[in-house]
């Protein structure tokens, strides 16, 4: 008997917390008929991390075994972005991506942070010194390692082919798959918290966006919505002529001004950005009270680690841990219902028109491995 094949395509469902049922190859119907069921690739922002009190903030999402092996070969010079950087092969064929500047410190602890938190992020690490051997007609990295190879503080970002960073398929905050949902919410307030004031997103591609999208070839099958650049953290938000990174002074300082009030079940803050009410609009207690589940649990000891393996020196771990604590205990106050009232030394909230939305939102495919952002 000849048998008829059919494919169904699975009903996309947006999945927040990354769980799956992932369905049987083939099911035979009463009248012999095979239905094939092909699974598709699911979207999603967020997954479960587990007991946040057990992570190892020190080594992040890559793990102990993940850290870059020397010695490091030079492959080429990255020219892409406003940092000086360079592309390197370590002892186990793995690429890194090598970035120099005041953004290496940031974006490392920023994203041990936001893994914590369940976010997906790159795989990041901070070495202090090392050497790279055969490099050769350096432009501007040229000031990061001298002749004989070696440099100091520089970020390692992995370049692997999976999970593959897909190009041309950036997306906006408010024009995605998880609008008004409690895990975009969450991923918005921590842009703020750690002050990340360069909230780039599609709209501005032409200048680099700073979101992006991963598809992995596991099962499940999906797209991982991630913030790609953490670099213009943990100093002042603000205006161009005021906003800084990695200035732990200037990040305390406005630490007062992170959460400025809240009136019924909408939370405010004094953040200003690229998109300053993209990433303040519409937050909502229940939000916070959310994100708390877990960025609630990072313990003083693993804020520690965290900056340490950014490459934090003591005075600017005691500095900056004394000021992240300080915020997650303004969002604890929203959380628990406080009456929230604005410290009398708190900056007012700057306002900014919201950016336009002019890009139909874009379904992610699997483009060739791009540039990503630096």
């Amino acid at each position: 008997m000849n048998v008829r094949v059919r494919t169904l395509c699975a009903v996309v469902v947006f999945i927040f917390v990354g769980l799956a049922v992932v369905p049987p190859p083939a099911v035979r119907a009463d009248d012999g008929v095979i239905t094939k069921i092909v699974q598709v690739p699911l979207d999603v922002i967020w997954h479960d991390p587990g007991d946040v009190s057990t992570l190892n903030l020190a080594e992040g999402s890559g793990g102990a075994d993940g850290e870059p092996a020397p010695p490091f070969q030079f492959l080429s010079e990255d020219m892409s972005g406003s940092n000086p950087k360079v592309m390197v092969k370590d002892a186990h064929d793995r690429k890194w991506d090598l970035k120099w500047g005041e953004e290496a410190k940031p974006e490392v602890l920023a994203t041990r942070i936001a893994w914590a938190c369940g976010y997906f992020t790159e795989v990041e690490y901070f070495v202090a010194q090392g050497q790279i051997n055969g490099a050769h007609g350096l432009k501007r990295a040229s000031h990061q390692v001298d002749k004989q190879g070696n440099f100091t503080n520089a970020r390692f970002q992995l370049r692997s082919d999976w999970p593959k960073f897909l190009q041309h398929n950036n997306w906006e905050w408010d024009h995605n798959p998880f609008v008004a949902s409690r895990e975009l919410n969450g991923l918005r307030v921590l842009m703020m918290f750690v002050s990340n004031w360069d909230n780039k997103d599609a709209r501005d591609a032409f200048r680099d966006s700073n979101l992006g999208v991963f598809e992995t070839n596991g099962d499940p099958h999906q797209y991982e919505y991630l913030v790609a650049d953490w670099g213009a953290s943990f100093g002042r938000w603000g205006p161009v002529v005021t906003r800084g990174k990695w200035d732990c002074k200037g990040y305390a300082v406005q630490t007062p001004s992170f959460v400025t009030g809240v009136s019924g079940d909408t939370v405010h803050f004094g953040y200003v950005g690229q998109h300053s009410d993209l990433a303040k609009s519409d937050i909502r207690v229940s939000d916070v009270a959310w994100l708390l589940q877990y960025l609630g649990k990072i313990s003083d000891d693993q804020f520690r680690q965290a900056l340490v393996s950014g490459g934090a020196n003591p005075a600017e771990c005691d500095c900056y841990g004394h000021a992240l604590r300080q915020r997650v205990g303004e969002l604890r106050a929203v959380a628990a219902g406080q009456k929230y009232r604005a410290p009398a030394n708190a900056a007012p909230a700057q306002q900014q028109a919201p950016a336009p939305n002019h890009l139909d939102y874009p379904v992610p495919n699997s483009g060739a491995p791009s540039s990503q952002p630096n």
